[in-house]
């Protein structure tokens, strides 16, 4: 596989799938410019269980329908034991080695207790009845 791809025929070969990029060129702002694609699946976790032998940088995103500036539509967003069916979802991309997955906001915490307790080091997501 292993194919030098610039970051536009990435997002065209791939709708809907996972990617994995190494030997990349990043612009100033940490975009990906271009890089050598070594893995494309549309399974999030085969992706990320890929990465783990990885040595050195990598670039890994997911090629999602756009929904007009910076949204995809999932069929299925899973986060901290809660589920949302056709979600729709701001997207961002981190820069290569962010430790980030992503981020919640309130339209998915909506309907929910979030407790956090900075001294004690915890936090707590729970169904309100």
């Amino acid at each position: 596989m292993a194919e030098r791809m610039t970051f536009e025929e990435i997002e065209c070969a791939f709708p809907g799938e996972w990617v994995v990029v190494r030997d990349f060129v990043a612009d100033e702002a940490r975009m990906i410019k271009d890089g050598v694609l070594v893995a494309h699946t549309p399974d999030r976790d085969t992706a990320h269980h890929a990465v783990r032998s990885f040595e050195g940088d990598f670039a890994l995103w997911f090629v999602g329908p756009a929904l007009g500036d910076g949204f995809v539509r999932t069929r299925r967003t899973h986060a901290l034991g809660f589920d949302r069916d056709d979600f729709e979802v701001a997207c961002h991309r981190f820069a290569p080695g962010a430790q980030v997955d992503g981020l919640l906001g309130v339209d998915f915490l909506a309907g929910s207790r979030l407790t956090i307790d900075f001294v004690a080091r915890f936090v707590e997501l729970s169904a309100v009845p």
